[in-house]
């Protein structure tokens, strides 16, 4: 009985046993830091940059300790500072120190005291070290430079402008190289470099793409060399027919000469095309481009065709400039890009870029043209319309000639969810010297009038000043599902202006269930003339608007610099180089540019160049050309503000409470602007006794004076309030704050 208990009791044992080993866990190859589950690989960047306040005396700066795994347990790592040109208590705290990490964690920081030497008048630089790791292992990259350096130093590198995104169609077999370009705000002094790094999502390396490569790319650092505008790298991706779409985001760090945004990473989208799907190119019927001024001659003009979606493989595209009543050698620089000078196009691309280059003739009386010939091509389908006729605007112009109207390129709209009004704009090559007018007339192709848009044939004015064509434009939603429908514009009877020898254009109708286009930017007029500052003014800062064909549906961006003429940068104006943004919803670009005071009396001019849009689109000539003429052109104005008080009265109808306060002008507004403004209560209430729908009110160019307009309530006793004139654009208002104000009695 005895031996059966004792054999019982073993068995009892052993299922126990069992029973608890199932539970407690894992096999000992999954425990934490065993081969199935292992410790991070620890490692630091090669080198940062820790820009300094010059108003702070001290600040504490973070070294990333990157994981090459989340810890599978908690650890530390201990770590120590060298000296280098850098020296302990005069620029940094000597630092030897022990920091932990938690289970899960994927970095560490490491802090470090920098101390701001008021002597420092260049960049110092010191290490930080990696000693020894518990629950981790070293990599051979255990040591980071930090460079120290304060803003006002900083500040004088060029800034990388990095996209919130970017989107590329694989190849469907191989490997093929896409280009990336990320712009300067500046060509760099001398040269620079950046590292960047791959993190895998729902694409990793290795299977859907390779490390970052490229002509200055090595191991991940991509140099700059001195005087260049851009950076440029070459993403590796791997071939695959067909499926969803997968992620990889791409990782900018450790900077050198180079400024970088807040936001450092961008995630990259890969698309997979069915076999044979080819971009088609987007070419635009024709183009108006100025002629330059002797001092420039011959003008380089970006011009810019996209591409229906971005280039999986490399493409080739022929092409050739042909005489028309515009010469080659008297009025442009001719181009044969034919066979094997054909044009190469690297695989990522979304646009191919031309330099069209034109001469300027002395001779000349009236605007020319010629023709830009597509031959063929490779990886790019190419459409019925092959070829663009790119018409010469003459900029010899004398008293009494006439401005001469520039037509847009084909225009494409989104059927609106109800009726909508919109604004097509056609620039002039010169501001209207009096009054005149052109015929419009909308006419029917597969658009129907009363149905997909509102036809019409009338008259519209061109008011004195005038530096654009307005033709209105009503949409209509049409229920019934359609493929795209188009109409024409077409315009006659021109009285005090020139129009094109093409005096028409489309425009397509994309139904409504279908994605709506990015709304495009609308860079007229071409050339802007403005007045530089003179006499005691040493700068002065104008605002230059540009309009969106549509609302922006979400935020979006673009990338303005600017290219020197015969004005030079920082002589006659500031340079440019930055992404400006546009807000959701929003319809309206606004560039700001200071002007500086040379002395001179002399015309000069620069360009403003846009690239890399985000969220709209851009035409095929994207620069605009700024002249300053200190002669003849009216400088900007003054905004004369009452005096004494302003009397409104309560209105006696509901539909009726609209009141307006109208400031004049001491001359009228060569630019477009908009001047800003704030009540205050004082026995009036807002909201109350008055209303403002808005406190931002706009003038066009030519305009006399600018109209404030609120609501003044039916209910509304005698009262008063008083509005502020905040800023205008374009615009001089009165030094003193007291003189920008403008009290208002409501009388019943």
């Amino acid at each position: 009985m005895l031996n059966i208990n004792r054999a019982l009791l073993g068995s009892v044992a052993l299922a126990a046993l069992i029973h608890l080993t199932g539970c407690l866990g894992d096999h000992p190859d999954d425990l934490p830091g065993a081969v199935n589950n292992p410790n991070p690989e620890l490692s630091l960047a090669d080198s940062s940059v820790a820009v300094f306040d010059p108003a702070d005396s001290q600040m504490t700066y973070s070294v990333r300790v990157a994981f090459s795994r989340a810890a599978p347990q908690a650890g530390s790592v201990t770590y120590r500072t060298v000296s280098g040109s850098a020296l302990p208590d005069r620029d940094y705290q000597q630092v030897e120190s022990t920091v932990n990490f938690a289970t899960g964690d994927r970095s560490v920081s490491l802090p470090v005291e920098l101390i701001n030497d008021s002597g420092r008048s260049s960049e110092r630089e010191f290490s930080v070290e990696l000693t020894r790791a518990s629950n981790a292992s070293l990599s051979e990259q255990v040591s980071q430079q930090v460079v120290i350096t304060s803003s006002d130093v900083a500040s004088e590198r060029p800034s990388l402008t990095i996209p919130s995104q970017l989107s590329w169609t694989a190849p469907t077999s191989g490997t093929v190289n896409f280009s990336v370009v990320m712009p300067l705000s500046e060509p760099v002094a001398s040269e620079a470099s950046i590292e960047i790094r791959t993190i895998d999502g729902s694409a990793r390396q290795g299977i859907h793409f390779d490390s970052i490569t490229g002509e200055q790319c090595n191991d991940g650092i991509c140099t700059i060399g001195a005087g260049r505008t851009e950076l440029e790298f070459l993403v590796p991706l791997r071939g695959q027919l067909g499926g969803d779409p997968r992620q990889f985001t791409l990782q900018f760090l450790n900077a050198r000469g180079i400024q970088l945004p807040a936001n450092r990473e961008v995630e990259a989208t890969l698309n997979y095309a069915n076999d044979g799907d080819v971009p088609s190119l987007n070419v635009p019927s024709s183009l108006t481009l100025r002629m330059p001024t002797v001092e420039r001659s011959p003008l380089s003009y970006p011009v810019v065709l996209t591409f229906s979606a971005p280039l999986s493989e490399p493409a080739t595209l022929a092409l050739r400039t042909v005489d028309n009543t515009a010469f080659a050698g008297t009025h442009y620089v001719e181009l044969q890009a034919i066979g094997d000078d054909a044009i190469e196009i690297a695989a990522g691309t979304r646009e191919v870029e031309l330099a069209i280059e034109l001469l300027h003739d002395t001779s000349l009386a009236e605007g020319l043209n010629f023709e830009l010939q597509l031959v063929s091509s490779t990886g790019i389908a190419l459409g019925e319309q092959r070829s663009i006729e790119i018409n010469i605007a003459n900029s010899n112009l004398t008293a009494g000639s006439a401005p001469t109207l520039t037509l847009p390129s084909d225009l494409v709209y989104h059927e609106p969810q109800e009726t909508r009004d919109y604004m097509m704009l056609a620039p002039l090559s010169e501001s209207m010297p009096a009054d005149g007018s052109v015929h419009v007339t909308l006419v029917e192709q597969t658009a129907r009038d009363g149905i997909d848009f509102n036809a019409y044939s009338e008259t519209i004015e061109l008011p004195r000043f005038a530096t654009e064509l307005q033709i209105p434009l009503t949409l209509l939603n049409n229920p019934a599902p359609t493929d795209a429908q188009t109409f024409r514009v077409e315009l006659s009877q021109a009285n005090g202006v020139n129009l094109p020898s093409d005096r028409s254009f489309e425009v397509t109708i994309e139904d409504a269930a279908r994605p709506a286009p990015f709304p495009r930017l609308q860079l007229t007029p071409d050339l802007i003339r403005v007045a530089p500052p003179q006499g005691n003014a040493g700068e002065q800062t104008i605002t230059l608007y540009f309009d969106l064909s549509d609302n922006l549906a979400a935020d979006g961006s673009v990338f303005v610099r600017t290219r020197a003429g015969t004005a030079n940068p920082d002589v006659d104006y500031r340079t440019i180089g930055e992404t400006i943004s546009v807000a959701a919803g929003d319809f309206l670009l606004a560039v700001e540019v200071d002007l500086l005071n040379n002395g001179t009396e002399e015309t000069r001019e620069f360009e403003l160049v846009f690239s890399n849009p985000q969220g709209l689109s851009l035409p095929e000539s994207r620069s605009v050309t700024v002249q300053l003429a200190p002669v003849g052109v009216q400088s900007l104005p003054s905004v004369n503000v009452p005096e004494v008080a302003v009397t409104v009265f309560v209105p006696s109808r509901p539909d009726a409470t609209e009141r307006m306060i109208v400031l004049p002008f001491s001359d009228f507004a060569p630019l477009r602007g908009v001047l800003t403004v704030a009540s205050q209560d004082r026995t009036a209430e807002e909201g109350v006794d008055y209303t403002f729908s808005d406190t931002e009110f706009e003038f066009l160019t030519g305009a006399r004076e600018v109209i404030i307009r609120f609501d003044v309530a039916t209910t509304a006793t005698a009262s008063s309030f008083e509005i502020l004139l905040l800023n205008a654009t374009n615009a001089s208002l009165p030094s003193a704050a007291e003189a920008r104000v403008i009290n208002v009695n409501i009388v019943p």
